[in-house]
């Protein structure tokens, strides 16, 4: 007999109560009978031996019932079971395995949703797989065919009419949830995880131990296991963890997790970058890497097993992009119960140690101006200005701004000290002068210039060899040069902070080209 098959029909598992008042819960608890009828019961009696597959008679009893979490290692529930007690026919011999524990299943299609769903909530494990697979059974009994883990009983309601009413195994929901029961694996070892023995009233008095309360005539235990648990995630680079990575050296992800079951599970994974579902696999769903339970790397305690993978996602160019990426991994069990986990990573980098790009000061020019003939000067006041580009290879991180009169050939790095590295991309010259209705700023220089003028709170791009009037200023002047990514908006959509400068992982393409030549001039490449 296969474990599933096994399962389906075992003697102990879960039940669908909530009170730990035995004496007001006795209705609850065996609805829709009542404790002690006895009833017509038919299913899959394999586990009694020599048992026919034939209507038996059975008496309907209730035993207590323990819920005990792996996860916390603590009893979390104290309750009772329906249990039909399975009377032998001629012929028979069960040898004292009669007890079969159920949930009854209601015909209304949305009060059994609810139920087993509310279960399988409350017994960690997934609601929609569950109920989705009840139902499924149910579909299969409204075809002529009764599904191993599905029992009947035959009876007349309070009306009068006669009855069938559908009960799915203990046992078997507490499979679907990722469980186990007491009498499944671990019915000798129920002293061990609740503190007192599992079976009837009679095996446990004969060990020594107090009888359950009536009306319960036995014990059973349940065991739950957790959602599927990471334990390492990873984007790897040249052998070494990375958050930030160059798009022209392969790299993938490295996973870890621990799928439990109370039984065995498999496992399966799922990968989206940048809220994409991206192929990882020739299974029948390419989405999905599965894996057998021949494929765990072994046990983490009693009820985990353990999965790893890694996923080339060099090829992946048409998910990726330029700057940050997002990365979601979805694990599974066997019975739908997920977890998630995200790595944020930038894509694109700088070979290297990684610097993130800062956001240094640009050059402030205050004047302050003399009084010439009519208002006017009839001298300008200027100077030379250099976009630059740092790397300082002590602290792994590389700057840009505006300065002046920065020293150096254009495009050709530079050492200024020890590890610490520069690279000037663009020159200007430009002058101020006074005039009687504010001032004139010329660009000497071909490039175009951005000035921000802080008297009118304006901001001014001068074409190569031209100049701006700004009318309305008078007597103090401060003008601050901007770099071409303070002008055109990159530097204020960037939050991140590093050294107490604006900071980021996602360089442009022309300064992480500088930075590039800077490291290797550092390194000598």
């Amino acid at each position: 007999m296969n474990k599933v098959k096994f399962l389906t029909a075992i003697i102990m598992a879960v039940c669908f109560c909530f009170t730990t008042d035995y004496g007001a819960a006795i209705a609850d608890v065996t609805f829709p009978h009542k404790l002690g009828d006895e009833v017509e019961f038919y299913g899959d009696f394999s586990p009694s031996p020599s048992a026919r597959q034939e209507i038996h008679k059975a008496d309907v009893l209730q035993w207590e019932y323990h819920v005990y979490d792996d996860k916390t290692k603590q009893t979390v529930e104290q309750t009772a079971i329906t249990s039909f007690d399975l009377k032998e026919n001629a012929g028979e011999d069960f040898k004292g395995f009669t007890g079969y524990s159920m949930i009854y299943l209601p015909d209304d299609p949305n009060e059994r949703t609810n139920k087993i769903k509310t279960m399988a909530t409350k017994y960690r494990g997934n609601p929609e797989f569950v109920s989705r697979k009840v139902e499924e059974y149910i579909e299969q009994i409204q075809k002529g065919t009764l599904p191993d883990p599905i029992y009947q009983t035959y009876g007349y309601d309070e009306s009068g009419t006669f009855k069938t009413y559908n009960w799915l195994s203990a046992g078997h929901f507490a499979y679907l949830v990722g469980g186990t029961d007491s009498l499944d694996r671990f019915g000798d070892r129920c002293v061990e995880f609740i503190g007192k023995p599992c079976g009837t009233t009679e095996q446990i008095t004969a060990k020594g131990f107090p009888a359950p309360e009536v009306p319960n005539v036995g014990r059973a235990m349940r065991i739950i296991t957790d959602f599927p648990k990471f334990t390492g995630t990873s984007i790897q680079q040249n052998g070494n963890t990375t958050s930030n990575v160059m798009s022209n050296i392969p790299f993938g992800v490295q996973v870890s997790f621990v799928a439990y079951s109370g039984w065995e599970t498999g496992a399966n994974a799922y990968l989206y970058l940048n809220g994409q579902p991206i192929p990882v696999s020739n299974d029948s769903n390419p989405y999905r890497i599965p894996f057998a339970v021949p494929q765990s790397l072994g046990k983490d305690g009693e009820f985990g097993f353990k999965y790893s993978f890694y996923r080339d996602l060099t090829n992946y160019k048409q998910y990726l992009k330029q700057g940050k990426n997002t990365l979601l991994i979805s694990v599974s069990d066997s019975f739908e119960r997920y977890s998630q986990k995200v790595i944020d990573f930038t894509y694109g980098g700088v070979s290297g140690c990684q610097p993130p790009l800062l956001k240094k000061k640009d050059a402030v020019y205050p004047i302050s101006f003399g009084e010439g003939p009519n208002g006017q000067s009839a001298v300008g006041s200027g100077g030379f200005l250099s976009w630059v580009v740092t790397y300082n290879a002590n602290n792994c991180t590389a700057a840009e701004y505006i300065g002046f009169d920065e020293t150096g050939t254009l495009n050709t790095p530079i050492k200024e000290a020890d590890g610490q590295y520069a690279i000037v991309l663009r020159e200007w010259e430009f002058m101020v002068y006074k005039r009687v209705d504010g001032v004139d700023i010329k660009n000497q220089s071909s490039d175009p210039l951005a000035v921000y003028v802080e008297e009118n709170g304006k901001t001014y791009t001068i074409p190569g060899k031209s100049q701006v009037k700004v009318p309305g200023v008078r007597g103090d002047v401060t003008l601050r040069f901007l770099s071409p990514y303070v002008q055109n908006g990159f530097w204020s959509k960037v939050t991140e902070k590093v050294d107490g400068f604006p900071a980021t992982y996602t360089i442009p393409d022309d300064l992480k080209k500088a930075v590039q030549m800077l490291v290797n001039f550092h390194t000598g490449q």
